[in-house]
């Protein structure tokens, strides 16, 4: 996991090394430390019955971790056009279920919440195909 902790902290957030700096070096730690949080929770997504998948590309030679990509399903309301990340059941009105007109308001469409690959492996196809 801390690989992948690397891998997305290194994407996002640049790397730091010591000899930038103890202030850089100590916040992105302190980012780093963040990510593998996420990323533990992220994974234990998948034990559940929900729809999120996380997907990880490795170096068929090295078994070293070179992408990965985020995915879930997620609401999506169509007159809106904005997806509701944190809502994991489809609104009601107050009588009940949503009636048809309602009911096409909505929809569960796939969010790709996050991609990234190492530095040294990009430009090599490894996000296309994951």
């Amino acid at each position: 996991m801390n690989e992948l902790a690397v891998l997305c902290t290194d994407s996002f957030f640049g790397t730091h090394e010591l000899a930038d700096g103890p202030i850089i070096f100590m916040q992105r730690l302190q980012i780093l430390i963040r990510v593998r949080k996420q990323l533990a929770r992220r994974i234990g997504f998948e034990g559940d019955d929900r729809e999120c998948r996380l997907v990880v590309a490795e170096d068929a030679a090295s078994g070293r971790i070179v992408g990965c990509l985020d995915l879930a399903v997620h609401l999506y309301d169509r007159d809106q056009e904005r997806f509701y990340l944190t809502v994991e059941l489809m609104p009601e009105t107050p009588g009940g279920p949503l009636g048809p007109f309602e009911r096409n308001k909505y929809a569960w469409r796939p969010y790709l919440a996050s991609m990234a690959v190492t530095w040294a492996d990009r430009r090599r196809g490894v996000a296309s195909r994951l």
